[in-house]
């Protein structure tokens, strides 16, 4: 059909029989390159991406097969055309079908990624993911959204059926609420869910055939300078810490992600790099400032122009969970991307992360690691001499940096023994920080390893190549990925060792990073490393995510059934009882449901928060450097994550720990989910 002959629906949309896919930035040319590969290149392909992308509707509707597009152009698009449901031009399209790839990044639904992925029309809506749950059963939410699964989509009836009740709290499970929550999910997952598992089996045969995976964790002594700086540190982040602990449970729960970031320092101190003073410095959290904080506001451009003495520390948006594009900082040193903080701004007045008031005009715009300026001399030059504010020539120089270099060099050691034990052999190595990343890219050349690396700013057609290099190019050997962006959707089987410079918290990010080895096309057996460092904050961290998993497959055994006395609505004896009881001092029987769920959820609430101050009381913990460290996190982190089981879990936990070397079954591999409520 030509542009002028394209059908339209009555709502003025173009209708088309294409496919459109929305992907992280980086799986872009993996899409098209998979596509043409498995359909011998029959397929009309657009990549929708770049600044010179085909905005025009019908063409795009008419002339192609398939358009691959990424969440934030789409966000981009959604928001330039004033947030309307019919954004130019991919709102402006009826699909034949929308493919959420990595779904998960639409999980919450406050976004401008998830309202434009909303906003676009299709009857035929899949989201895809290995995690759709990563910390809680609140990430469906955005994903129920994508998928215009009502009535879970609507964030009232989500909160009222699941947030408030979906917990395994002890409260909840005695007076019988947890079951409907349970029974509402399942019966709702049962028709849109197609799961598949590493493990499955049809006809007989498992499906997908993967080699051996052994996972293990290397100690790491820290260097006498390191732990001098570490305790310097920490004692900073300590008094921080206090203060907010002495304000009591709810404002450590409200300012949960800020306190967090207060470990970011130490973390970096770990990980390694030549750190300077700015990557040390702990954030400026005092909880005097934390209420009312204010900015004199600027003019709206002053945003626009990127100040190059403002550096972000961090590569991935904190909204996004991406790869930053055009940071800017808040006046509570909180870094975005300028769309992502802009698209929340649109519609509130505080930060993200703190809730310390903000408005578009307090926004500064900055620059990513390693940025230049035009015209400025790159480091090592001779930039001569420099003015100060006041015009006068100034001779200071920067403090040295602070050399972290004991994991690193353990590194380069265990990269060294692969490529002896096995020439051919390739690595992918995994880090949050970029300072450990730009430490690596230096030293990785002088050791005499090819690798490639894929940035923030980095062009998509160069993300494609560096990826096909690493995947075909015999001496490009190392694959330099953050843990968050590069984690996502790539396909790396050329690597059979997996490195992850620090242990996360969240054990879906660590099953997405060894996914893009151990996957469907791995021929070689994987070997999995994570490095730690003894005694610190991450030996914290691994304790209290085995007591996590430890605690999960307790509750996910016992977690089954109707729940006790259970009536055929559902409501446990106690609950009933309760009911009776409110109804008995005169209240009404909606009434009486009322006030018992207030009840309950105020004892979710507290519970909730207890259990979060436990885990932070574990991460804030004094470092215990030397041989006593090994076990010194494990039982109270095990208390932290169930303190109602806390002696079972810290055998459990412990014994977890000393396991350093374990051969994992297939079953640990990560689960792909796609909804598609038109099939169902």
């Amino acid at each position: 059909a030509t542009p002028s002959a394209a059908p339209r629906l009555p709502c003025g949309r173009v209708r088309s029989r294409a496919t459109l896919v929305v992907c992280a930035v980086s799986l872009v040319g993996q899409w098209v390159d998979e596509a043409r590969s498995k359909t011998s290149g029959v397929l009309r392909i657009l990549p929708y991406h770049g600044q010179g992308r085909l905005k025009d509707a019908e063409r795009i509707a008419t002339n192609y097969d398939l358009v691959v597009t990424t969440y934030q152009t789409l966000a981009r698009d959604y928001t330039s055309d004033g947030k309307v449901d019919m954004f130019a031009p991919l709102g402006q399209v009826n699909w034949h079908r929308v493919v959420f790839d990595e779904g998960h990044t639409v999980k919450s639904g406050s976004t401008m990624q998830t309202k434009a992925c909303v906003a676009l029309s299709s009857g035929r809506r899949w989201c895809c993911t290995g995690t759709p749950v990563s910390t809680s059963v609140e990430d469906l939410l955005g994903q129920f959204a994508a998928v215009h699964l009502a009535p879970m989509s609507s964030k009232p009836y989500f909160d009222t059926h699941l947030k408030h009740v979906f917990s395994h709290s002890q409260a909840a499970r005695y007076i019988g609420l947890q079951t409907s929550g349970y029974e509402t999910l399942l019966y709702t997952l049962r028709g849109v869910l197609v799961r598949h598992v590493k493990t499955q089996v049809l006809a007989g045969e498992q499906i997908m055939q993967l080699p051996p995976k052994t996972e293990g964790d290397i100690a790491i002594e820290l260097s006498r300078e390191e732990r001098e700086l570490y305790m310097r540190v920490h004692a900073e982040v300590s008094r921080k810490w206090t203060t907010f602990r002495a304000a009591g449970p709810s404002v450590v729960n409200k300012y949960q992600m800020t306190i967090m970031s207060l470990l970011g320092p130490l973390r970096r101190i770990c990980s390694g790099g030549n750190l300077r003073e700015r990557d040390v410095k702990v954030p400026d959290l005092e909880m005097d400032s934390m209420h009312g904080r204010l900015a004199h506001d600027e003019p709206a451009g002053a945003a626009m122009e990127p100040d190059a003495n403002l550096v972000s520390p961090e590569a991935d948006c904190s909204i996004c969970l991406d790869s930053m594009e055009h940071p800017v900082v808040t006046p509570c040193t909180h870094w975005f991307c300028r769309e992502c903080i802009s698209g929340w701004l649109a519609n509130h007045e505080s930060c993200t992360l703190c809730r310390s008031r903000l408005t578009l005009p307090m926004l500064r715009a900055g620059v990513m690691p390693g940025y230049h300026p035009p015209g400025a001399p790159m480091d090592g030059e001779d930039g001569g001499e420099r003015e100060d504010g006041d015009g006068e020539a100034s001779t200071s120089t920067p403090p040295p940096p602070h050399r972290c270099e004991s994991k690193l060099r353990t590194l380069l050691t265990e990269l060294r023994r692969m490529h002896q034990a096995d020439p051919t052999a390739k690595a992918l190595v995994f880090s949050q920080y970029t300072t450990t990343l730009d430490w690596l890219q230096e030293r990785l050349t002088q050791e005499g390893f090819g690798y490639r690396t894929i940035s923030g700013s980095m062009p998509m057609k160069q993300r494609v190549q560096a990826i096909e290099a690493f995947q075909k190019d015999a001496p490009t050997t190392v694959f330099l990925l953050s843990m968050r962006s590069g984690a996502v959707g790539i396909n790396l089987t050329a690597a059979s060792h997996v490195f992850l410079m620090e242990p996360c918290l969240n054990p879906a990010l660590e099953e997405q990073a060894i996914g893009r080895s151990w996957r469907m096309g791995q021929t070689r057996p994987v070997v999995v490393r994570r490095f730690y460092a003894r005694g610190s904050v991450e030996e914290a961290v691994i304790a209290l995510s085995t007591a996590r998993r430890s605690a999960s497959a307790r509750r996910g055994g016992a977690g089954g059934g109707s729940g006790a006395g259970g009536s055929g609505s559902g409501m446990s004896h106690t609950a009933a009882q309760m009911l009776e009881l409110f109804n008995d001092e005169g209240l009404g029987i909606r009434d009486a449901q009322r006030a018992l769920n207030d009840a309950v959820a105020g004892q979710l609430r507290s519970d909730r928060q207890m259990l979060r101050m436990n885990e932070l009381e574990v991460l804030f913990a004094p470092p215990v450097f030397g041989a006593a460290s090994a076990q010194a996190a494990a039982p109270a982190a095990a208390a932290a994550a169930d303190p109602a089981a806390a002696e079972e879990e810290v055998g459990e936990a412990s014994g977890a720990e000393a396991a350093a070397d374990t051969t994992a079954d297939a079953s640990d591999g990560a689960a792909a989910m796609e909804v598609d409520p038109v099939a169902a």
